[in-house]
């Protein structure tokens, strides 16, 4: 499946590398873990329980620079992701922020992106909770972006928005 060493994507952890598996004990039974780095988070280590099918199959290979492009071109045409109301939207969007969905988390950035630059042009700010969803959504695919093209986050953040 994945080497140690590998780049993977970890729900919304962003890009992650696979540094190996440790065993750790609690409440006195013994489980082997797969220890994932975020690379946005060097400090810190997620760890993932290896006989968990369900946590581990939420280890995702990166997408190939040929899938980065079909993504970024399906971008271009994906539905807002959009509520009026502040309740429902802050449900929407955190259900699309921690579907593991690429073209949803996209559909995100897009979309709260031009709502941010909106806003800021009547000398507004973005609300507090879209803001956060915004960070949350970049986190993870921007980091994706960028590794599977090999160019910055800016240039990765850029593309998306194109």
């Amino acid at each position: 499946m994945f080497s140690f060493g590998d780049k993977v994507t970890y729900k919304n952890n962003g890009v992650c590398i696979l540094e190996g598996t440790v065993t750790k004990g609690s409440y006195g039974a013994q489980a082997e873990y797969y220890v994932l780095r975020p690379l946005a988070r060097p400090n810190s280590s997620v760890f993932v329980p290896c006989a968990n099918e369900t946590l581990t199959a939420s280890i995702k290979p990166l997408m190939t620079p040929d899938q980065t492009r079909e993504l970024l071109d399906l971008l271009k045409s994906a539905a807002e992701v959009w509520d009026d109301d502040d309740r429902k939207r802050t449900e929407l969007l955190r259900s699309a922020v921690n579907s593991e969905d690429r073209l949803l988390i996209g559909s995100v950035i897009r979309t709260l992106s031009t709502r941010k630059a909106q806003r800021a042009l009547a000398g507004k700010k973005l609300y507090s909770a879209d803001e956060r969803f915004l960070k949350e959504a970049g986190e993870i695919l921007v980091s994706e972006v960028s590794a599977s093209l090999s160019v910055t986050e800016d240039e990765a953040l850029s593309l998306i928005l194109a």
